[in-house]
């Protein structure tokens, strides 16, 4: 599945620097999401603590409740500058989840459009649409 984004970096790259942007440097790394980040599975993951963008594509869904711990990791690694994680899944409900798990691993208020932005087939259509399974919306 990594394979698949190659294309939408290289030409994101591409972009950035036609516009005189910092060149980007892109990866698709590999990790067992069911082990702790200090696995031997994943201990290479703590060498790229450096990461501007992790992607998550239907990752959490396929490992149902066995992410939790990696990923919670991950996102609460300590950094000098955010990083944007992106997560594509086909149900909200794992989404909610790891919104829980995050705001409870951070002790702090995980707020909607300061610490992250729901973006669905309901963006942009209002309210109603988005309420329903308590969406929060953009």
């Amino acid at each position: 599945a990594a394979e698949s984004w190659e294309p939408i970096f290289t030409r994101m790259t591409a972009v950035l620097a036609e516009r005189g942007g910092d060149a980007a440097r892109w990866e698709c790394l590999s990790a067992d999401l069911t082990r702790p980040l200090g696995s031997e599975e994943n201990r290479h993951l703590s060498a790229h603590s450096d990461l501007d963008v992790a992607i998550f594509s239907y990752i959490l869904t396929e490992t149902r409740g066995k992410w939790e711990n990696l990923v919670v990791e991950l996102i609460t690694m300590p950094r000098s500058r955010p990083r944007l994680f992106l997560f594509a899944e086909p149900t909200p409900w794992m989404l909610f989840r790891l919104i829980e798990l995050v705001r409870d691993a951070t002790g702090n208020a995980f707020e909607k459009e300061r610490d992250y932005c729901w973006l669905d087939s309901s963006f942009g259509t209002g309210d109603a649409e988005q309420n329903v399974n308590a969406r929060q919306g953009p």
